[in-house]
């Protein structure tokens, strides 16, 4: 329907323009008429004043012919009667010529006069017959110009009755096409709202399992003391417990300030014979409270009753190392604090640790790299359909670029045999221990 109503539109725009052709046409026709007349006017004019003049002249020639005929006679008469007259006085003088001669020489004169006013006799009727076919052709013109017109009118008229009929059904169909816009808006309104519905509801599916899979994963971190990488970390004292205190919970170190001993910094406490070896189990953990310049106040964190710590105790901290300063690489995200979700806050907590001992915390792994240390490993992410939404694709997108990261690094770790420390054996080689009031 859409496309009769520009094929209406052409054809009156067609019927439009060829009764402006006919009107042209017609308007020329009738100029050309009214020229003609003017011209078989004039030329009818100047005949009838050519026609006077030979009359006048033909009057004055019968005049000087009848005053001759009156000489040549000597009474009224005829030319062809004054010529007999003529003729028999040249026979009877045997002379020709005189008042005779000239008397003949002006009647065949008026003999020519006579022939040319009978042809323009003859042209003046021929002039007035095409005056009168000039005024039929100018009446023509404007009887087929006024028919020509009645017939446009009558079907611009019909045209214009066709399209009003025309724009009525098409706002018919447009309204019931509004209509079934309407309704399929809201369909689709509800099928969107109910699939979102379900993306949430998947999405928070997803997030519980992800969580129960972080989860688990810290419990097979616990229950694993050794490096990931299965490469042997050999224990180094960084010093000794000078003194305890045990009724007020602290001990006394034989490192300070000199040692660039900070307060906050954490320590796991290890027996005396454990120096050197690549198994040993911490007994505990202390935190520094009060460094002084070669002796520090800690306080005792966590020990244990069956092996609790005593004078004589070395104390490590894998971070602070009296050598040369230890590089670490922290990747993934931790569950410092047993909540049973990894974060990307608890991975910040684990760098601090790393810091406040005197570490450096580099972002990519190198030749000076000294520790990895990798928290939960996350879940390779399941490709969107094809139809996804754009959200949806993108989420899928940020979390393969975290797994691919998180595999690259630990393949790249154990490739140059840098060891590598889960949660539990980070905790336990830096002495630290989370505060459980912290999250």
């Amino acid at each position: 329907m859409a496309r009769q109503v520009p094929q209406r539109n052409k054809l009156q725009l067609i019927l439009l323009v060829t009764f402006a052709i006919l009107f042209v046409i017609a308007t020329i026709l009738a100029i050309l008429g009214l020229v003609n007349y003017d011209q078989a006017c004039q030329q009818n004019q100047e005949q009838a004043t050519r026609l006077n003049d030979l009359q006048r002249d033909n009057a004055k020639l019968q005049s000087d012919t009848d005053e001759l005929v009156m000489l040549v006679t000597g009474k009224a008469g005829t030319v062809a009667g004054a010529k007999a007259a003529a003729k028999t006085a040249y026979l009877n003088t045997d002379e020709a010529g005189g008042l005779a001669v000239e008397l003949v020489t002006l009647a065949e004169g008026d003999k020519d006069k006579v022939e040319l006013i009978a042809k323009l006799n003859a042209s003046i009727a021929d002039q007035q017959q095409q005056l009168a076919l000039h005024k039929n052709l100018q009446a023509q013109p404007a009887q087929a110009h006024q028919a020509v017109r009645k017939t446009i009118q009558a079907k611009v008229a019909k045209l214009n009755a066709a399209l009003v009929e025309e724009q009525k059904k098409r706002g018919e169909v447009f309204t019931q096409a509004k209509g079934n816009v309407v309704r399929t808006r809201k369909s689709l309104q509800r099928t969107i709202r109910a699939q979102t519905r379900r993306i949430e509801k998947l999405t928070e599916d997803n997030q519980a399992k992800t969580n129960e899979v972080t989860k688990l994963r810290n419990q097979i971190d616990k229950l694993t003391r050794t490096s990931r990488s299965g490469t042997e970390i050999t224990l180094v004292p960084g010093g000794r417990i000078r003194k305890l205190v045990r009724a007020d919970g602290i001990c006394y170190l034989d490192k300070g300030t000199a040692d660039s001993v900070q307060r906050g910094m954490t320590f796991a406490v290890y027996p005396a014979q454990a120096a050197g070896t690549t198994d040993a189990k911490s007994k505990g953990s202390i935190r520094v409270t009060r460094p002084l310049v070669d002796i520090s106040e800690c306080v005792i964190v966590e020990d244990t009753p069956a092996n609790p710590i005593v004078q004589g105790d070395i104390i490590s901290n894998i971070a602070n190392q009296a050598s040369r300063v230890r590089v670490f690489v922290v990747a993934g995200v931790f569950d410092l604090h047993d909540t049973g979700q990894a974060t990307g806050r608890d991975a910040e907590e684990v760098r601090n640790v790393i810091r406040q001992a005197g570490g450096k915390v580099a972002d990519k792994i190198t030749v000076q790299t000294d520790y990895v240390v990798l928290g939960v490993e996350p879940a390779k992410p399941i490709a969107p359909a094809d139809d996804a939404l754009e959200a949806t694709r993108k989420a899928y997108q940020r979390q393969l670029k975290q797994y691919d990261d998180y595999v690259a690094l630990k393949t790249q770790a154990k490739t140059m045999g840098i060891p590598i420390l889960n949660t539990n054996r980070f905790i336990e080689l830096t002495g630290y221990k989370p505060d459980p009031q912290a999250n």
